[in-house]
């Protein structure tokens, strides 16, 4: 099990990469910050990084999939 800790800064750092992508690249990941307050940090990440598609590469008709954890 992770340290609580560095679970913590963990999820907040997840939190800035979607201010980051929103003040630096005028990104509204709503989806992801959905995911983020739905699961945390880290739980988010092992979703994205299980994920057989990323919604934005994804082809168009397979998109909605992918945006629901697939």
């Amino acid at each position: 099990m992770a340290d609580k800790t560095m679970v913590a800064e963990f999820d907040q750092e997840m939190f800035r990469i979607h201010e980051r992508a929103s003040s630096e690249a005028n990104y509204n990941a709503t989806r992801f910050l959905h995911m983020l307050y739905e699961h945390r940090g880290l739980e988010t990440a092992r979703i994205l990084l299980h994920s057989t598609n990323v919604c934005g590469l994804a082809p168009p008709n397979k998109r909605h999939f992918c945006c629901h954890y697939g």
